[in-house]
């Protein structure tokens, strides 16, 4: 169904203009850290652990907040639309919050890895492209495989790490993703970050 498709590849794109954005707050707020000397100052008193856990959570929940709006004023564009929509875009766009959460724990922990490399934010986007790089194959694999969300190829890249979160949302959407490989997909997902 082009409706689900749509509903699918939509929130795709918000989940990576999301993780982006605020990947790259952790990102600049690790190095900024580092660099002025507070890390040091802040792990006299925190585990590394802690610290990092903390910051990655704080910006989550900003970032989750924005995300949430941002799908629920698709829901209602939905609705009011008066288009027949499909029950798994119904079932798809609740799901795409819990991908982003563990999409944006995963990136976001990678973001703030590649931070604690450098000591200037000029380095940042340097040390951060690798990731960045990921993500954007994980983006562009939306549009080359989204097509046919049942195909072998899609149902395989969809479990894995860095490209369950944006792409299994969209086979949730279409109906093609069965609950094994959800649970799977999710399980990698939670086992990598």
């Amino acid at each position: 169904d082009p409706v689900a498709v749509l509903a699918g590849t939509v929130v795709a794109i918000l989940l990576f203009v999301s993780i982006n954005a605020f990947g790259g707050m952790v990102l600049t707020g690790v190095v900024e850290e580092k660099s002025t000397g507070v890390v040091e100052v802040l792990l006299a008193h925190v585990r590394a652990h802690e610290l990092l856990i903390g910051k990655v959570l704080g910006i989550a929940t900003v970032a989750l907040t924005q995300f949430a709006a941002a799908l629920a004023a698709g829901v209602v564009s939905l609705r009011v639309s008066g288009r027949t929509v499909p029950g798994g875009v119904w079932l798809a766009l609740p799901s795409a919050l819990g991908w982003f959460l563990v999409g944006f724990v995963l990136y976001s922990t990678l973001f703030a890895l590649a931070g604690s490399f450098v000591s200037r934010q000029e380095d940042a986007q340097g040390a951060a492209a690798p990731i960045t790089m990921v993500m954007t194959a994980a983006y562009l694999a939306v549009f080359s495989l989204g097509n046919d969300p049942s195909s072998l190829a899609t149902r395989i890249v969809s479990v894995i790490p860095p490209f369950a979160p944006l792409l299994m949302p969209l086979r949730i959407a279409t109906g093609s993703a069965s609950v094994l490989e959800i649970i799977a997909a999710a399980a990698l997902l939670l086992g990598g970050t």
